[in-house]
């Protein structure tokens, strides 16, 4: 069995987050549907493709931890060779954005798990990482921008509590009140 810990994300991470982004790109590629192999453990968004991977490659480390941090990373990370290189598994980034109706809003934008690391449960656990950044922030809600298959995406949404907003032209907007996140520690 795989050990496992849920941290957030450091610079020193960016090398394997661009890897595991890279990991998306090449699956898009080769035509093979990251979502049909993801089950309700997680959604790899797969709006990455290797034309923006140079442009992605050269900015995390400017927009992730420059002067002014536009995107924030959870990360899974294998922990079963302790001497070993970081070896992470998955991540789930972010960002914060602002609303007048309803104050801070996290902003999820991608939770992807390397297909040999899923369904073991880190999809899950870093969902709730997630969730108590935010009532640790006193965010407003969280919402997530997604692009997949129908029938994937509705059910990751379902199962993990948020609610369908809007689906236009294979896009969704899921949304999560505070209330939701607080009922959902």
């Amino acid at each position: 069995m795989a050990s496992y810990c849920i941290r957030d994300g450091t610079e020193e991470d960016l090398p394997e987050l661009h890897r595991l982004m890279q990991e998306i790109a090449d699956n898009e590629d080769s035509g093979k549907a990251i979502g049909e192999t993801t089950g309700l453990e997680c959604q790899a968004l797969t709006d990455i493709s290797v034309d923006v991977l140079l442009m992605i490659e050269e900015s995390l480390k400017e927009y992730g931890f420059g002067e002014h941090r536009y995107f924030y990373f959870i990360v899974v990370e294998d922990t079963s060779d302790k001497d070993g290189p970081i070896h992470l598994t998955g991540f789930l980034l972010y960002s914060h954005a602002f609303s007048t109706e309803t104050g801070p809003i996290l902003n999820l934008r991608y939770v992807y798990i390397t297909p040999s690391y899923r369904k073991k449960g880190s999809a899950k656990e870093m969902w709730k990482y997630f969730l108590k950044l935010a009532i640790k922030g006193n965010f407003g809600r969280v919402q997530w921008i997604a692009k997949g298959s129908d029938s994937l995406v509705l059910r990751y949404s379902q199962n993990y509590g948020l609610s369908n907003i809007i689906k236009r032209e294979g896009w969704y907007l899921f949304n999560m009140s505070k209330s939701k996140i607080t009922a959902m520690k």
